[in-house]
């Protein structure tokens, strides 16, 4: 309405939707709605809003000018106006950002504004392709090869594709003098076929460039004449000239046209001051050309450009310097020569050695080429040696020897002349050949600028320096490549690489120029090449030729190995309160005050308490059911607080909370009390992984569990209190004891709350760093069929040394092929008879390997024990033998290895949900897994992997038909070992791996009686109800 106010009914404002074309693009709006009218803009149209036939009628159209666009029309210009448009994006919120949109202004193909006009001078149009790949540079040749033959101008072609496309790092400039030369180039390129007109590269950017000034050598007679008509190098020319000719007395231009009366270039005061003029006029191109130095290097005389370049000396005090220092070297003109040899410093001295006195090394330019200076009779002698020797040495065209003590006699004059010449420090950095690095530029009075006649040049030494500071792209600024090939062998010998150029030829002159632009283009140089082409209108071109990749989303395949992985998870829960009534019998050894506090709590919560003190030991359990059936036959619960007791480590007293609570168990049944039993325990359990957990508490719930499976009409549940007694964990003790846990039978309570027990998936998580082993391996259990298959695949994930270890050692059968086995997958076997659960005989063990120079990095703890008794039958004897190797092994293993890298515990799932007949079996692992908790708190390495049935060689290859019936089906070895690398990757403290059919398993496991613990799993039966 805004901009509708005011206009003419026949000029309405228009008004258009991008939703009416794609729907809502949520945070994209904004920018989609700019694409759309960029597009309408340069189409000259106004596209329609789809599926607006009947405008709302909650808008007052008649107000404002505003009309929808129901069909696509022309848009219409108006004389004096540009099109605009406005875009809105409008937030959640409200907020409205608000974009105009302005056509551009009209471009007149026939116009041609500044440009530097090096292309006309050099008769030659570049086309600048570039691609992501060498694939698509081709196709993109492919592409073009059919243009130029179709359009009027080569230059139109060129600017569009240097200035209107990205510039990708596979790049390639074709050098055309024609529409027909074009194309059978591109044709090449497209063909992979070289040429030497077409230049390719890979160029990432980033290059940092050192401009090279020569010394006399590079002139020729008509040296950038064809650049006189390219206005920025004849500006910098005519200033150069300015300067110069109150000193030199002539004029550097007129010398460079040719123009009769001027000045030879044979003579040593015309040829410097002219290079002089060329080279800074060149530098001044390539600026032009958007080619920055960052720094500068000049050999010689070339040094005195370099400065100037630079910003230490003005234009007029170098021309001074270059002009004056050339008046006096023409004084000594037939004096002397110089010679250039293909030698190394080291070698041209030893060659030198025995010569006539006046000659020696003027110039060090590579590490393969010095120029020698003196004597015209020692030159000639030293050039007849490097002839006998097969030597090439090349006498320069100079009369005179530079850098050698015949400048000496010039030393007054030179200081006299240049005695007002004033350097200051300057912004780009100057690398000087005199001192081999780089230099402080307020230092070069006339003093330097004699030195830098009179000693050595040290070319090659300033280039390497540069080399070593980070420079990598070397260009020589002269009217003739002298030095890139010095440059090229410097950076050879120090080990860079680096991109050398020059600038004009005197076979090619200003062709060379454009040549060299595009070898610093695909080199990685940055190039303003909107400065090198002339305005020109752009040309419509293939478009990029895109490398089509589908990127549809895969159907997933489910990774049956990874669906096996599960871990527990305690969420938190709150008991519901309410009153405690009826009689319990707390049970326990009269010598730990929490046992006490349990039970008061219960009495203050309003139970009555029946006290029991016995420590259940082995022997005990006829008289305890004697004193049970005379006083606890109508209890409500019963509360076993037996393994709150506070006991040294050792075998014996890790069992101790198990065997009591054992005993009290089976006299319970043997008094015919079906009272639910509840089992109190101290930091049994982890809450979080980083939480230390006690093993021989964890003993208690793991057979406790097995006692909820195997007598369900007597259980009540688990109580896990924390390591310090507070109120409200006492509360939640007196709750759940008084029904508030509902079917949980599996708690952590804890002053910040209290926790159930529910086993969940554990996918593993992307990005995990693989795994890897290496060095020492110690196996218990190695020599067995399991241990097998874990040696394997040690082997082949990279340990150097495997130490399998069991009571038959090198006995063990197929000994031999196993060890073959693993011979051929690179690792060292050493089979140890030892038992774990002999300290001395393990400690021996460890104890040898470290005096060898082995540590242990990776230990696999497989060794174990299975039983088959219920808890009712099991005695403490029993329970001490299946538990001894696997707790007893552990423990003394967590002593003796406890900077080992990788600490894996081989448990079982019937530690972690239960399962009948296997009490004792699941006390034991249940401890080995509070262990890899409290190995974790401490900060040592630590997995413990419950595992469900092997295949090929498990403990469950006795009943695999039984466990297929309950729903656990047997693993495969190569995919189990696939789940313990996972679990590995992912350093897993404890996790359980087991191929189960869920549906199946829960029907029986849940049989007699709810089990929460597995109602979160969403391939389950939830709970069924009990008979």
């Amino acid at each position: 309405a805004t901009y509708g106010r005011g206009r003419e009914g026949e000029r309405p404002l228009w008004l258009g939707s991008l939703k009416s074309n794609i729907g809502h693009a949520q945070a994209a709006a904004g920018v989609a709605g700019v694409i759309k009218m960029v597009l309408a803009l340069g189409h000259g149209v106004l596209p329609a809003s789809l599926h607006a036939q009947e405008p709302s009628s909650h808008v007052d159209w008649s107000s404002g000018g505003v009309e929808v666009l129901r069909a696509a029309r022309r848009w219409p210009r108006v004389e004096g106006r540009v099109r605009r448009a406005g875009v809105s994006a409008f937030g959640v919120s409200g907020t409205n950002a608000h974009l105009i949109v302005e056509e551009p202004a009209a471009v007149n193909a026939a116009q041609e504004g500044r440009s530097v006009g090096v292309l006309e001078a050099a008769g030659v149009v570049p086309l600048v392709l570039s691609a992501r790949t060498e694939t698509a540079l081709a196709a993109q040749a492919a592409r073009l090869a059919p243009v130029p033959a179709h359009t009027d101008t080569l230059e139109g072609i060129g600017r569009s594709l240097a200035t209107g496309r990205t510039h990708h790092e596979r790049r390639a400039v074709v050098l055309a003098e024609n529409p027909q030369t074009a194309q059978d180039l591109l044709r090449r390129l497209q063909e992979g076929l070289p040429a030497p007109d077409l230049l390719t590269g890979v160029g990432g950017g980033g290059r940092r460039v050192v401009w090279v000034f020569p010394g006399q050598g590079s002139q020729w007679v008509g040296m950038g004449r064809g650049l006189l008509d390219v206005p920025v190098f004849a500006q910098a020319l005519a200033e150069c000239d300015a300067a110069l000719a109150e000193v030199a007395g002539f004029s550097v231009v007129e010398v460079i046209r040719g123009v009769e009366g001027a000045p030879s270039l044979e003579r040593v005061d015309v040829v410097q001051p002219v290079l002089f003029a060329v080279m800074v006029s060149l530098a001044r191109l390539w600026r032009a050309c958007g080619v920055e130095p960052d720094a500068v290097v000049g050999h010689s005389q070339g040094e005195i450009a370099a400065a100037c370049v630079a910003g230490a000396l003005s234009l007029d005090d170098a021309a001074r310097v270059v002009a004056l220092r050339a008046r006096a070297l023409a004084e000594l003109a037939g004096e002397g020569g110089m010679t250039s040899v293909a030698l190394s410093e080291e070698r041209a001295r030893e060659l030198l050695a025995d010569l006539p006195g006046g000659i020696g090394i003027a110039a060090v330019n590579s590490p393969a080429s010095v120029v020698v200076a003196g004597d015209l009779d020692a030159l000639t002698a030293f050039e007849e040696r490097c002839a006998a020797d097969g030597i090439r040495a090349r006498r320069i065209p100079v009369d005179y020897a530079s850098h050698s003590p015949h400048m000496e006699g010039l030393r007054a004059r030179v200081l006299t002349d240049l005695a007002g010449v004033r350097a200051r420090p300057s912004a780009t950095p100057l690398y000087s050949t005199l001192c081999g690095a780089r230099c402080d530029t307020g230092d070069m009075d006339a003093t330097y600028w004699y030195d830098n006649l009179r000693s050595q040049v040290r070319f090659a030494e300033a280039i390497g320096a540069a080399l070593d500071d980070g420079y990598d792209t070397f260009v020589e600024v002269s009217p003739h490549p002298v030095l890139t090939t010095g440059v090229q062998e410097t950076a050879e010998h120090c080990g860079h690489e680096a991109l050398v150029l020059g600038s004009l030829h005197r076979d090619t002159g200003e062709r060379h120029f454009v040549r060299e632009l595009g070898r610093a283009h695909t080199g990685g140089v940055s190039v303003d090449w909107a400065a090198v082409f002339p305005d020109r209108a752009p040309v419509a071109l293939p478009n990029y030729p895109f490398e089509h990749r589908r990127y549809w989303l895969a159907p997933e395949i489910p990774d049956r190995v990874a669906n096996w992985r599960h871990r527990i998870e305690w969420r938190p829960f709150s008991p519901l309160t309410g009153p405690l009534t009826g009689r319990y019998l707390v049970v326990g050894s009269g010598t730990d005050p929490r046992q006490d506090a349990v039970a008061h709590a219960v009495e203050e919560a309003g139970g009555s308490v029946l006290r029991l003190t016995t420590d259940a030991t082995p022997g005990q359990r006829a008289r305890l059911a004697q004193e049970l059936r005379e006083s606890a036959q109508d209890v409500t619960a019963v509360v076993s607080v037996l393994a709150l007791q506070a006991r040294d480590a050792g075998e014996h007293d890790e069992l101790w909370a198990a065997t009591a609570t054992l005993g009290l168990h089976q006299a319970l049944g043997d008094a015919g009390i079906d009272a639910p039993l509840w089992l109190v325990t101290s930091e049994a359990v982890a809450v979080e992984d980083a939480d230390p957990a006690d093993p021989a508490q964890a003993m208690v719930w793991g057979i406790g569990r097995v006692m909820g499976l195997e007598a369900p009409a007597r259980w009540g549940g688990l109580l896990d209190l924390p390591g310090q007694l507070a109120e409200p964990v006492l509360r939640h003790l007196t709750a759940c004891l008084a029904g508030g846990a509902g079917d949980e039978d599996q708690i952590a309570l804890r002053a910040f709350g209290s926790h159930v027990r529910r086993l969940v998936k554990a996918p593993p998580a992307p990005g995990a760093t693989p795994w890897e082993s290496a060095g020492t391996a110690l196996v218990t259990g190695g020599t067995g069929a399991l241990g097998a298959h874990v040696a394997r695949h040690l082997a082949r994930t990279g340990t150097d040394h495997l130490v399998l270890v069991g009571r038959s050692g090198g006995q063990a059968p197929h000994r031999a092929e196993l060890e073959a086995e693993l011979t051929a997958l690179g690792a060292r076997v050493t089979f140890a008879s030892c038992d774990v659960t002999d300290r001395g005989q393990l400690g021996g063990l460890t104890a040898a390997l470290e005096r060898q120079g082995e540590r242990i990095r990776t230990v696999m703890h497989l060794a174990g024990v299975p039983d088959g008794r219920a808890v009712a039958d099991l005695d403490p004897d029993e329970l001490a033998r299946v538990t001894r190797a696997k707790t007893v092994g552990a423990r003394l293993l967590d002593e003796l290895c406890p900077d080992a890298e990788t600490f894996v515990l081989f448990s079982s799932n019937a530690g972690v949900w239960g399962s009948g007949l296997l009490g004792a079996y699941a006390a034991g692992n249940a401890h080995l897994d509070a262990l890899a908790h409290r190995r974790r708190a401490r900060g040592q390495a630590a997995t413990s992997v419950a595992w469900g049935a092997w295949a090929d060689g498990g403990m469950a290859d006795a009943d695999l038909p039984g466990l297929i019936r309950r729903g656990l089906r047997p693993m495969a070895p190569d995919k189990a070992l696939r789940a313990l690398q996972q679990a590995l990757d992912q350093r897993d403290v404890c996790v359980s791996i087991a191929d189960v059919d869920w549906n199946r398993f829960a029907v029986g496991f849940t049989a007699a009686r709810p089990r929460p613990l597995i109602e979160d799993l969403p391939d389950t039966v939830h709970r069924l109800p009990a008979d």
